[in-house]
């Protein structure tokens, strides 16, 4: 859960950076270029896991190595495509303010938590073991997975009751 924890943030930032770059494309009228490059994401966020399904042992870790990656392609894409489209558009570090980028870090935190609660609902994982590794396998990562799921859905709920969130 660590290092799915882990990998969901580090996708959070990539995120937050990725969206200065799509202004270009929707500034010069190429929302569709967003499109296609969001269908490759999801076409990844389907085929990373699976394909690393067949070679290990299933693990929920995987999800977020998969959606970490394709999150990886997609701000590569996207600064590329960017970059042709719109190369006066720049940023730069002395636009960076320290207060906001705090305040990012700290939302970042409780939206990687919703995305992992996302990640488990989603249930991919749970369909594809079972089809690799038959049923019995699928079960006992099922529970497993369910664990995780109740500990973090009710670690947000104590948290949201308590008004930290």
């Amino acid at each position: 859960v660590k290092i799915l924890f882990i990998t969901v943030t580090l996708s959070f930032f990539i995120i937050q950076i990725r969206n200065t770059f799509t202004v270009s494309h929707i500034v010069t009228g190429r929302r569709y270029m967003i499109t296609y490059i969001k269908l490759l994401e999801k076409l990844m966020n389907v085929l990373i896991p699976v394909i690393i399904f067949v070679f290990l042992k299933p693990s929920v870790m995987y999800l977020g190595i998969g959606v970490l990656i394709s999150q990886t392609v997609r701000f590569y894409i996207t600064v590329k495509s960017q970059r042709k489209i719109m190369p006066e558009l720049k940023a730069e570090k002395r636009m960076v303010y320290k207060g906001l980028t705090k305040a990012l870090l700290a939302g970042g935190i409780w939206y990687s938590l919703n995305q992992l609660i996302v990640l488990l609902n989603s249930g991919v994982e749970v369909v594809i073991s079972n089809i690799i590794f038959g049923a019995e396998v699928q079960a006992e990562y099922s529970l497993s997975v369910e664990d995780v799921h109740y500990i973090l859905t009710s670690m947000i709920n104590f948290l949201n009751a308590k008004g930290t969130i």
